[in-house]
């Protein structure tokens, strides 16, 4: 707080008993306000934490504060044996650790301690702008942080963000944008505005070896969505001992969708979901209205 209020680097300059009077007057109200915010945010036990995640959401929405901790990226945790704590962030131990504290100071410098914290700290988060993609998507997802129980995310040689419930990836772990996706649709489920597809559990998965992704059933049909660091793929498997079915030549003739040996597939940006899974329940509908089938 001495370094936020700039008396750190006054006193570099002089010694603070040379100061006059309406300098230390100057200071000490800088540096009380700072406080005022610090206690706001912090008790004896760590973050002052919300079910909505204010603080952590509009850190994020101003930079990317995340610290190291071992192959994982962490929100950060209250623990002061954690390597990525928020003592550590605010101690600058570390260059990390130096970006994220000014983070944290650009945070300070827009709220004020005479208004709801809680309110100022919405106001940050919804008029965030320019985000990169995967800090848009977990500023606007709480529930990207209810799901990292160890604060944790991974991110592989590839890009793709994992959310993870622990702090390995043979735990249960999460795709970050077919997740914050899945959440966003929840409501247009049960809208019935996915209709015909029906919109399942999220899948989570525990072995690299599977990617978890979202799965929207029609009929005796599941379609399964994944993520990655360039956008997203949505398909159905096709299995070598079927025949394949009739709605997979329908759907192969609208633009986008391709078909290889085992799949029927398209692909699209992060911006372009919302659109391309409209398109598979129109070419459904369709297909069902002008074939009278179901698969």
């Amino acid at each position: 707080m001495l370094d936020f209020a700039g008396i750190v680097a006054k006193s570099s300059e002089s010694e603070p008993n040379s100061w006059d009077t309406p300098e230390h007057v100057t200071y000490q109200k800088i540096l009380a306000q700072y406080l005022e915010l610090a206690e706001a945010m912090f008790s004896a036990d760590g973050l002052n934490d919300s079910d909505e995640h204010l603080w952590q959401r509009a850190l994020l929405s101003l930079g990317n504060y995340l610290l190291p901790s071992g192959r994982n990226r962490s929100f950060l945790a209250n623990s002061m044996r954690e390597e990525a704590s928020w003592k550590r962030l605010l101690s600058g131990s570390s260059r990390q650790a130096i970006t994220a504290r000014d983070i944290l100071k650009r945070l300070f410098g827009k709220l004020s301690s005479e208004m709801t914290i809680a309110e100022q700290l919405k106001e940050i988060i919804e008029g965030a702008e320019h985000l990169r993609p995967w800090r848009d998507a977990i500023v606007y997802c709480p529930a990207a942080f209810d799901y990292c129980k160890r604060n944790s995310i991974r991110v592989d040689e590839k890009g793709t963000i994992y959310l993870l419930k622990r702090s390995q990836m043979n735990g249960a772990h999460a795709e970050l944008f077919t997740f914050c996706l899945h959440k966003e649709l929840q409501s247009e489920a049960k809208n019935g505005t996915l209709a015909p597809l029906e919109l399942m559990d999220y899948c989570s998965v525990n072995e690299t070896a599977i990617e978890p992704g979202i799965i929207f059933a029609w009929a005796d049909n599941n379609f399964k969505l994944e993520g990655g660091k360039d956008g997203f793929v949505l398909y159905r498997s096709l299995d070598r001992d079927e025949n394949r079915p009739p709605f997979v030549d329908f759907l192969v003739e609208m633009p986008g969708f391709t078909l290889t040996e085992n799949r029927l597939e398209r692909k699209c940006s992060y911006s372009d979901i919302r659109s391309v899974i409209n398109e598979l329940r129109n070419g459904l509908t369709e297909f069902i209205e002008g074939d009278g089938q179901n698969a």
